[in-house]
């Protein structure tokens, strides 16, 4: 017989036959990890009620881990068996509960989302018994979900279990409309800068009223519009009548819990004797990266607790304003800051010593980074296109076949995740002579697929996981006139359908690209090579850029979209003996054929994207003195971008150059 359930807002039994799922001080469970020790200790982890079991009562607005708690008793009650694979769903339930997003499938099917989904579309009032009865029915069907996910031994973190399940499509709707209405929530949001005690700072902080969105902590973490450019660090919640919850990304296991004590002392200060009954919650369970007002509410007002906060963060209001797009170059030491809009830009440079930067990471360190960096996802596409009625580019496809033996021979990319697309593969040889497996023409359909396998491939890293996508594109580049002028990339296909001209069927769009890489990667970092007349036009739109250029290696795991193109928007590219000026450098800097890394400019064994702009404009430059102009352009600051860089780690040998190569 299935038990009846139950919510209330001081979740504790009424009557002999009921238990109450909650964390209580002295007990198992008191890391609140709810699920985890029901299955370690059973039901008697919450108590043993004078009478058999028929009422379960949970928190009024319970959490995933909550609810999992409560199947898993309900079953052990009943005498029936809980399938093996359920402790990873218990941590998965545990994860959430600190505060993480920790699946790694997008967020409208990934476990945490259908429950908060399921949670708020049932309403707030769960004390209503039709509420909790629609609650709980919807909360019966996804249980049933996992358990029989469990029984199969399905991976809670990477399983899609809700992709193709039509009973749970309004679910997955009402997720995918969540970040507009975390728009909305920010009309109503104030932005800080605060100097958490402890933190060298400053970090972005995001105080939410009565936030609308379900997702509103992945967003407020993932914000790439936070004033510092990476997301808010630090969160504060109010939900009225004096429910306060302020919190700091678990990743960075930031305590806040000197903030508790402050507000503590203010309650005290109003009624110390219920102060010390029900007492801020200082979140020593979870590192102390959360503190909550006590359960019946803060009885501060809110403009004190905000005064408290506020003197404690020493926090100061964000002035919003647009900064100027800015991109770093190394070796040589340029940054060229971009003003205005795109139209033929003039370039102010400044001065950077990168010796500096490099100099802030200390020499102990600098293995545990690479053998960190050696670790991650890492992902490539690379297309060469030889051969068009534009012309023939002899270097095209023998620069991106070294292209991919650079980076599965030198770099540790694994064959099975870089895509290689040439027109003439029998140029398609590894180092041993034999022809590289799974290589495609590059057509815009076969482009399209690969960007589409490559975006399912690298949904195994969430958020916050580093990861590393590269994109090669070598080949002709094109211009159509039209209200303004638009880019192509010249692709196997697309000047046979010249008759009738349509471009966009046939050729990629240079600025479709680069939305198309921000859209469909789910890496955290994202670098586009593009080696083709005209290929500035891929980073015709720009967006804000701020960063702190003295902190490369600590903020590398940070998001970072870089772009290195051949050329501006208005310059051909060149190529010479077999190679282009572009490839070549690229290749040279990396140190294709030869130990060590000709662009690493500080010598750690890391090149940077920023040392490798620098060594690619330097090496271009030299190549092109007798030659019409070309200018490589480096560019941040677009849609996605955050403050990391683009990291170059060598963990294989290098790879030999065939005979006479440069």
């Amino acid at each position: 017989m299935r038990l009846r359930w139950s919510f209330a807002r001081e979740p504790e039994p009424r009557t002999a036959d009921a238990l109450a799922i909650r964390p209580g001080p002295g007990k198992q469970n008191d890391t609140r990890s709810l699920a985890t020790s029901v299955l370690e200790h059973g039901p008697t982890v919450f108590g043993t009620p004078a009478k058999p079991v028929r009422i379960l009562v949970l928190p009024h607005d319970p959490t995933f881990d909550d609810m999992l708690a409560a199947t898993f008793v309900e079953l052990q009650l009943a005498n029936l068996p809980i399938p093996a694979g359920a402790a990873a769903f218990a941590q998965l339930a545990t994860l959430v509960r600190e505060g993480l997003m920790p699946s790694t499938v997008p967020l409208e099917e990934s476990i945490e989302g259908i429950y908060l989904a399921i949670r708020n579309l049932a309403g707030n009032d769960l004390a209503d018994p039709g509420i909790a009865t629609a609650f709980v029915d919807r909360w019966r069907a996804m249980a049933a979900v996992l358990l029989e996910a469990a029984a199969n031994s399905m991976d809670p973190f990477s399983s899609r279990l809700f992709h193709a399940r039509p009973e749970f499509a309004r679910e997955r709707t009402f997720l995918r409309d969540d970040r507009r209405v975390y728009e909305q929530d920010l009309r109503r949001a104030d932005r800080l800068l605060v100097r958490i005690p402890g933190r060298l700072g400053p970090d972005a902080a995001l105080i939410l009223r009565d936030p609308k969105c379900l997702l509103f902590t992945h967003w407020a973490r993932e914000d790439p519009d936070a004033p510092l450019g990476h997301g808010y660090l630090l969160l504060a919640v109010a939900r009225g009548g004096g429910e306060w919850i302020f919190s700091t990304h678990p990743i960075h296991r930031t305590p806040i819990n000197s903030l508790a004590t402050l507000l503590q002392a203010e309650e005290a200060r109003l009624d110390p004797v219920s102060a010390d009954s029900d007492p801020w919650f200082d979140g020593a369970c979870f590192q102390h990266s959360l503190v909550a007002a006590p359960k019946r509410g803060s009885r501060l007002s809110d403009h004190l607790v905000l005064a408290t906060f506020r003197k404690w963060a020493k926090a100061r209001p964000v002035r919003r304003r647009r900064i100027p797009w800015a991109a770093v170059a190394a070796g040589a030491s340029l940054v060229a800051a971009v003003a205005g809009a795109w139209a033929w830009h003039s370039i102010v440079p400044k001065v950077v010593d990168f010796e500096a930067r490099g100099s802030m990471l200390p020499d102990e360190v600098i293995p545990d980074l690479r053998s960190e960096g050696l670790k991650i996802g890492r992902f490539a596409l690379i297309i060469g296109v030889g051969k068009s009625s534009l012309g023939s580019l002899p270097a095209a496809v023998p620069d991106s076949v070294r292209f991919y033996r650079l980076l599965t021979e030198k770099f540790d990319y694994s064959p099975a995740n870089v895509k290689l697309l040439v027109d003439d593969p029998s140029l398609a040889l590894d180092g041993s002579g034999r022809v590289i497996s799974g290589v495609r023409t590059p057509t815009l359909s076969n482009v399209r697929a690969a960007l589409s396998e490559l975006s399912f491939a690298s949904e195994r890293y969430p958020a916050g996981d580093t990861s590393q996508f590269l994109l090669y594109y070598g080949g002709h580049g094109h211009i159509e006139e039209r209200a303004k002028q638009v880019g192509y990339l010249v692709l196997s296909d697309c000047w046979e359908h010249r008759v009738p001209w349509v471009p966009d069927e046939y050729c990629y769009n240079m600025s479709h690209l680069r939305l198309d890489v921000e859209n469909q990667i789910r890496t955290t970092h994202k670098m586009l090579l593009v080696d083709s007349c005209f290929s500035g036009f891929t980073v015709k739109t720009r967006g804000e850029y701020q960063a702190n250029p003295s902190a490369v290696y600590q903020l590398w795991r940070e998001k970072a979209f870089t772009v290195l193109t051949a050329t501006s928007e208005s310059q051909r590219a060149r190529e010479q003996d077999g190679e282009s000026y572009f490839a070549g450098a690229v290749m040279r800097g990396l140190g294709f054929g030869i130990p060590g890394l000709p662009a690493d400019a500080n010598r750690d064994l890391i090149v940077t994207e920023a040392e490798l702009a620098a060594w690619v404009k330097r090496d271009v430059e030299e190549r092109a003195r007798n030659a019409p102009h070309q200018d490589p352009q480096y560019v941040r600051g677009m849609e996605g971008d955050g403050v990391g860089q683009f990291l170059f780690f060598s963990g294989g040998s290098a790879p030999s150059a065939p005979s006479g190569s440069p």
